[in-house]
């Protein structure tokens, strides 16, 4: 029973057998000698391989893949056709399972005497095949009902890319974010495509059709569709990664949708939607995702997660924080396993890092999600420092900070945490931000400066206030919210400040001191200093004017 926030299923749709066939198939001439197979079999990731006879035209046999690779080293010579494990079958895609396990109305175990068998279109084109992998795909899929159906449609976008891609019988499907917030009901900025087949022949079209432009990323398999300056969909071939090293970027290759789901973060990130022709609709879930969201408990997909992506760490703290989850057992298991093997500025740049942690910062409520980076013991173990600080998101000051502004202050709360000479070593963190550097490297110097002019205040004598403006003439809301947060002993200083001081601005204008005959320069910059002076200790234009005359005759006076 699905929880009432999530999308409903269609109830009555029985899946067939093109809903849960692997749809990527190769085959092989018969008298292929194994030696062949070597560069194939080495990045074969399926579990069977198809062989065929000398005119291609009907596949004979199959055997396992992991039995050619046990063999491939000692019988070399020899052909596909010496190790047949069993003739397939022939099945056509919209066939429904549940006609596979009934016979004269009882039920059989089809899979017994049908181990692997080739999916059709309905002209006989093989699409994909069946063997048990495919048995347990079917409490994996579901069909979305005719209004979910409708929905999607809806979406300008969504609708050219499934016309095309049907158009080009390319399997394209709906990943990621999306797919998790499109079942939670809600809101989702993103459309990331996963396409088996001829990505660049996707996208090229829909330019040709639409418009934009298409930009490929040949690395990753990836393809902009770059529509206007504000729209850009990504496509992604489906692909799999090979980590070489812990934290290192992978290598990748191509896959089917399952295999590309199997290299996603999480559980609830790894559902896809299909959006090619009587697939479309077909929501795909090997991970149990929806369960997930369900019992809001996020799982890892396999056990060197976070091993492999270190960064996965930081993003589970904003998963959990935004959908009020929590992690498996297992998956905070792995979480600390990973942190104390992983040296964090040897294996994982301070730009990933910051990367992860500007995102934090852009949560509802960020400061939740580095209170579990904390309760995880992630800062014990990569940066002791950073254990104690807590992310104000409120002042007491009469101040109303954008959130931008406090994102600024709570990478300067990080830099000042840090000891003087680790600061220049962790720089890097916030060198993905705009002005980061500067204010990194700036900013502890003022406050510095700034802390150590007010504590020298004598707050019982008159001229403590102009003291006060003098020091914080130039200083900038981030200065006062660091200030209030690390130094609050300067607390009752930096309200009149805030409150009255910064809007006490002197009266008397360079004008005025012209027509005294005071010229521009060192002296006149004194006197507008002296009439500021003034008008911080609450006095009016008068008494700003009658201070100048006086320090103009102090200062003309014969000594």
């Amino acid at each position: 029973m699905h929880s009432a926030h999530l999308k409903k299923f269609d109830a009555t749709y029985v899946l067939t057998a093109g809903n849960v066939c692997t749809r990527v198939i190769t085959s092989w001439n018969k008298n292929t000698e194994l030696k062949a197979l070597h560069p194939f079999l080495t990045k074969w990731e399926h579990a069977w391989v198809f062989v065929h006879n000398e005119n291609k035209n009907h596949i004979i046999g199959a055997v396992r893949t992991s039995t050619l690779k046990g063999i491939l080293k000692t019988l070399i010579s020899q052909t596909l056709k010496d190790f047949l494990e069993t003739e397939v079958t022939s099945i056509v895609e919209t066939t429904p399972l549940n006609q596979l396990y009934l016979k004269n109305d009882v039920h059989v175990d089809w899979w017994r005497d049908n181990p692997i068998s080739i999916v059709t279109n309905p002209v006989g084109t093989p699409i994909g095949y069946l063997d048990h992998g495919a048995s347990s795909r079917t409490h994996m899929r579901h069909m979305l009902n005719k209004t979910s159906q409708d929905y999607l449609m809806q979406n300008h976008w969504i609708s050219n890319v499934a016309s095309i891609a049907s158009e080009l019988e390319i399997p394209v499907y709906l990943i990621g974010g999306w797919v998790r917030d499109f079942i939670l009901e809600t809101p989702s900025p993103d459309l990331d495509f996963a396409v088996e087949g001829d990505v660049v022949a996707l996208v090229s079209t829909l330019v040709d059709r639409f418009g934009g432009a298409c930009h490929e990323f040949t690395n990753f398999g990836g393809v902009h569709w770059v529509i206007s300056e504000t729209l850009t969909l990504d496509f992604t071939q489906c692909r799999k990664e090979q980590y070489t090293s812990f934290a290192a970027l992978p290598i990748v290759s191509r896959t089917h949708i399952d295999g590309d789901l199997y290299r996603r973060d999480f559980n609830i990130n790894a559902m896809a939607l299909a959006l090619t022709g009587v697939q479309f609709g077909l929501f795909i879930d090997p991970f149990m995702g929806l369960q997930s969201l369900e019992s809001k408990e996020i799982h890892t997909l396999h056990s060197m997660s976070f091993l492999e992506d270190p960064t996965r760490i930081f993003r589970a703290s904003r998963y959990c924080t935004r959908f009020n989850m929590r992690l498996s057992d297992s998956t905070t298991e792995q979480l600390q396993h990973a942190l104390a093997t992983i040296q964090l500025k040897t294996m994982l740049t301070l730009q990933r890092v910051g990367i992860e942690l500007e995102k934090i910062f852009k949560e509802t409520t960020p400061s939740h999600a580095w209170t579990l980076l904390q309760k995880w013991s992630v800062w014990t173990q990569w940066q002791p420092h950073w254990n104690s600080i807590s992310l104000h998101n409120t002042t007491t000051l009469s101040i109303q900070p954008t959130r931008e502004e406090w994102t600024t202050c709570w990478w300067m709360q990080l830099c000042l945490a840090l000891p003087m000479e680790e600061r220049t070593q962790w720089k890097d963190i916030v060198s993905i931000r705009s002005n980061g550097l500067k204010l990194w490297n700036s900013t502890p110097a003022q406050i510095h400066k700034m802390t150590q002019a007010l504590s020298k205040i004598d707050r019982s004598k008159p001229e403590a206030y102009i003291q006060t403006g003098l020091i914080l003439q130039r200083s900038t809301l981030l200065h006062w919210l660091l200030i209030s947060i690390n130094h609050p002993e300067f607390l009752e200083l930096l309200y009149w400040w805030v409150n009255t001081g910064r809007h006490r601005n002197r009266v008397t204008t360079g004008q005025y001191l012209l027509a005294l005959n005071v010229k521009k320069g060192p002296m006149m910059a004194e006197l507008l200093q002296v009439a500021q002076n003034v008008a911080w200790s609450g006095g009016d234009e008068e008494a700003e004017k009658t201070a100048i005359q006086s320090h103009i005759h102090k200062k003309t006076s014969p000594s």
